[in-house]
């Protein structure tokens, strides 16, 4: 049964890399088209949807596949007093998680640049320069003599 499991695992995995790849091939091609303004044809689209919707399909049926080993494995694992593996939606939302967590500092480190980039840029350079010399100035000229009468 296991192995069973493991075969279609296997056949499903490799189909799925086909069609991951293929749809790197069409990503790259979008993108070459709409960078040089060029309409995708119905075609191209269909081609692109119903290779989205094959991936979609796969990651189901690897899902349920990937349900039943762990399913087994766990049962393996009872039998010999190990402690269960993890179930994959735990798996999944702590990924999600440390995912979430990844992007948000991330984007955080962008912002920072991008602020960085700001302050750096040539306007704000001369700003800074002018707003500079101008304590510079106010530091280095004379005081006001202001009339005691």
């Amino acid at each position: 049964m296991f192995c069973t499991f493991q075969t279609k695992l296997s056949k499903i995995l490799e189909v799925k890399k086909r069609c991951v790849d293929e749809l790197q091939d069409l990503n790259d091609e979008a993108e070459r088209k709409i960078s040089n303004k060029t309409d995708l044809s119905l075609e191209f689209q269909h081609t692109y949807m119903t290779l989205v919707v094959q991936l979609e399909r796969l990651n189901r049926e690897l899902n349920q596949y990937l349900a039943h080993v762990l399913q087994y494995a766990n049962e393996i694992a009872q039998e010999h007093g190990v402690a269960p593996l993890e179930q994959a939606s735990d798996f999944k939302q702590r990924c999600d998680e440390d995912s979430y967590e990844i992007v948000t500092r991330m984007k955080s480190v962008q912002d920072i640049r991008k602020l960085r980039g700001d302050l750096c840029s040539p306007h704000a350079q001369r700003t800074m320069h002018f707003e500079q010399s101008e304590l510079v100035s106010v530091h280095t000229s004379k005081p006001y003599a202001v009339p005691l009468n």
